[in-house]
C-alpha cells in the first residue's frame, strides 16, 4: 500500500513537471495579452491519468512553484505577480480542469474516450469563464473585449488540444497498465 501511495505522489510530481515543460511551448498571439500555451494539455492529462485529488495536487504544485517565483509559467515567468495579473485566472483554472476531468474519468470509465472529450470540453469552458472574469477584474476590460481577446482566438486550438490529449491519455493509460505503473 505504501508503494502505491509513493507511486501516486511520484506521478503527481511528474505531471507538475510536465505542466512546467508544456507551459514553455508558448507564444503570444498578436493583439492579445494571453499567450498561446500547451500548459492546458498537462492539466487535461493529469485529470485523465490520475485520481482526482492527485490530479488537483499536480496543478496546485505547479502553481505553487510559480507562486514562489520559479519561472514555470509560460515564457519563463514566475511569481505572485503572474498569478495576480491578467492571466492568473486561466492558470488557477488548471486546478479545476484537472479535478473535473478526473471526476468524469472515475464516474464514466465505461465510455472513457467520450467522457474524456466531454469533460475536457466542459472544463475548458469553466477555465475560460474563470480566466475571463479574472481578466476583466484585473484589467477593467469590457466583457466583449475580454472574450474577443482571451477566448475567441483560442477556441479552435484548444479543441484540437482536447482531442489530442484524450487520445494520447488513452494510449498512455494502456501503456501504464501494461507496465504495472497505473495509479488506479
Amino acid at each position: 500500500m505504501k508503494n502505491k501511495k509513493l507511486l501516486k505522489l511520484t506521478i503527481t510530481a511528474i505531471f507538475a513537471a510536465l505542466s512546467v515543460i508544456l507551459s514553455q511551448i508558448s507564444f503570444t498571439i498578436p493583439m492579445t495579452a494571453i499567450p498561446f500555451s500547451m500548459g492546458i494539455v498537462s492539466a487535461f492529462l493529469s485529470g485523465a491519468l490520475l485520481p482526482k485529488y492527485y490530479a488537483l495536487l499536480s496543478q496546485v504544485l505547479y502553481l505553487s512553484l510559480g507562486a514562489i517565483g520559479l519561472p514555470v509559467f509560460s515564457q519563463f515567468r514566475g511569481g505572485l505577480s503572474v498569478l495576480a495579473g491578467p492571466t492568473g485566472g486561466y492558470l488557477v483554472g488548471y486546478i479545476f480542469v484537472a479535478f473535473f476531468v478526473a471526476i468524469a474519468v472515475e464516474h464514466y470509465k465505461k465510455h472513457l474516450l467520450l467522457s474524456l472529450q466531454i469533460s475536457m470540453l466542459i472544463s475548458l469552458f469553466v477555465l475560460y469563464f474563470i480566466g475571463t472574469v479574472w481578466f476583466i477584474f484585473v484589467t477593467g476590460s469590457h466583457y466583449v473585449a475580454a472574450l474577443t481577446t482571451c477566448v475567441v482566438p483560442f477556441i479552435i486550438p484548444d479543441i484540437i488540444k482536447i482531442f489530442l490529449a484524450a487520445y494520447f491519455s488513452i494510449a498512455l493509460r494502456k501503456a501504464l497498465e501494461k507496465s504495472k505503473l497505473s495509479v488506479y
